[in-house]
């Protein structure tokens, strides 16, 4: 569909909305550690520094998609009493650390 735009892959996608700066491509990307599939430890990731032609590429994500908004769609939400989500952390129940487990193992098959 994004043919007429020499889009025919996800990377021609990103590509067209990464910065140039005098013909080259300039810090494409930045490195920080995110939590592993398995959750159990952590790993180097890799990003897109930074993005231009957004409204660009939402259009020609919008072309094909019907993304309909909260907003748009006039759902209801309860108010939350502070005005912000509170987190409450608990402790992992023994059966979410076996299941984790089981996780974790099927993820080191799987690689």
């Amino acid at each position: 569909m994004l043919d007429w735009r020499d889009v025919v892959h996800h990377v021609s996608v990103a590509l067209a909305a990464l910065p140039l700066a005098e013909g080259q491509r300039k810090e494409l990307y930045i490195d920080t550690m995110e939590i592993s599939p398995d959750g159990a430890g952590l790993r180097p990731r890799s990003r897109f520094a930074r993005f231009t032609n957004l409204p660009e590429l939402q259009q020609m994500f919008r072309a094909f998609t019907d993304v309909q908004t909260a907003e748009m769609l006039n759902l209801p939400r309860p108010e939350l009493e502070t005005g912000k989500p509170i987190v409450h952390a608990c402790p992992m129940s023994d059966e979410q650390r076996a299941l984790q487990q089981e996780l974790v193992e099927r993820y080191e098959r799987l690689r």
